[in-house]
């Protein structure tokens, strides 16, 4: 297979594709990832084939060579043409993880036998997705995000002075960062001695400088960290020191199709609270986390201050968040439902419950040095 995005950024987009790609491996199935442009999170695929190229020529040289038999485009219909006119022969994917207006405007401008169905992480965003097809009979299967619970995981980590609200994701105004600065200002206006670390890809978020003059307002400047482009397998520690401090992962987000942070932070025993939006309220239930109507912090502040003070309530959090993980967004539970989800489309060879379909074990060709970037790539 050969999962086609943007950029390399940090983020969530680049997290679940590498789990979903650890769990195909583990089932047999060969996985490359191409992006059209470098960034901050080319490290997170390490172990896996990485191209980089926005360049037709290129891609579909690639294509030739690498023997695909599903490409699946992620946010973007970019490509897609190239593959109609070189007359790709396997399955094209077209997947929308979120409330992603370019991926939703791709889907309104899909023609017939374009695309063999559409892959999302959620009720909601399939929802979406079947709002802009206007009709048009393309399959929309909804298959939730993984987290990778061999890196994501409880364990030891030294307690900060103070419990963190851990706020993860890009400075842009979808993830709503300012409440998270008014959140944090009740907080401790009420007496909470708290403070809050901001963890994201600041390569690719257009207002961080608003967002360190905002904190310097509000006079905020000891109370917040931030902390730029922290790699894909530095991210842990940083969720394991959240939960030993006492605190959680906080999500102030306007959309979400599935977010990923969340399922990391409870992957490592840490609880979450979360606007009530998009598909974070299909993760989200309040066994699992708490929940809390975007653009009310005074209700946000509440829920953490809940957990804060009631131990009983954090470990049933905990405990749910990680039983939710460890039955629904493993690895390989998610490549298991990926590949039903597969199988379960007409352009797809359908395969028996549990097995990998015999299409996608295909052999190996090794690409042209100068389409790789991996390290050791094991013999096809």
């Amino acid at each position: 297979m050969l999962f086609v995005a943007w950029g390399a950024n940090l983020g969530g987009v680049s997290s679940s594709t590498r789990s979903r790609m650890l769990g195909l491996r583990a089932l047999g199935v060969h996985c490359e990832i191409l992006f059209r442009q470098a960034g901050a999170g080319m490290d997170t695929h390490n172990g896996f084939p990485l191209h980089i190229t926005a360049d037709p020529g290129e891609f579909q040289h690639l294509v030739t060579s690498g023997g695909y038999d599903v490409v699946s485009l992620i946010n973007s219909d970019r490509f897609l043409s190239d593959l109609v006119r070189m007359g790709y022969p396997g399955a094209v994917l077209l997947e929308v993880r979120g409330m992603a207006r370019i991926a939703l405007r791709a889907c309104a401008r899909l023609s017939p036998g374009t695309v063999a169905g559409i892959i999302v992480p959620s009720r909601y965003v399939q929802g979406l997705v079947t709002a802009a097809l206007k009709g048009k009979p393309f399959p929309v299967r909804v298959v939730p995000n993984a987290v990778d619970v061999s890196l994501f995981r409880p364990g030891p980590a030294t307690a900060p002075a103070r419990p963190v609200l851990l706020w993860v994701g890009r400075l842009d105004a979808n993830k709503n960062w300012p409440e998270l600065l008014t959140i944090l200002r009740l907080l401790l206006d009420r007496g909470e001695d708290v403070e809050a670390w901001v963890a994201g890809d600041t390569n690719v978020a257009g207002q961080v400088g608003e967002f360190r003059e905002r904190v310097a307002r509000r006079d905020l400047g000891d109370r917040v960290k931030l902390l730029p482009c922290v790699p894909h397998h530095s991210m842990p520690a940083l969720y394991q020191e959240t939960a030993r401090s006492g605190g959680c992962v906080l999500s102030t987000s306007r959309s979400e199709g599935y977010q990923n942070s969340l399922l990391e932070g409870m992957a490592c025993g840490c609880p979450v609270v979360s606007s009530a939006v998009g598909g974070n309220r299909e993760l989200v239930d309040g066994s699992t986390g708490l929940l809390y109507p975007v653009g009310r912090p005074l209700q946000a502040a509440g829920q953490i201050i809940r957990l804060l003070r009631d131990a009983g309530l954090r470990r049933q959090l905990i405990d749910n968040g990680l039983a939710r993980v460890s039955e629904h967004h493993t690895p390989v539970r998610h490549a298991e439902a990926f590949l039903e989800a597969l199988s379960d489309l007409p352009a797809v060879p359908p395969s028996p419950a549990g097995r990998v379909p015999r299409s996608l074990r295909r052999s190996r060709r090794r690409l042209p040095r100068s389409h790789r970037r991996s390290g050791r790539r094991r013999r096809r």
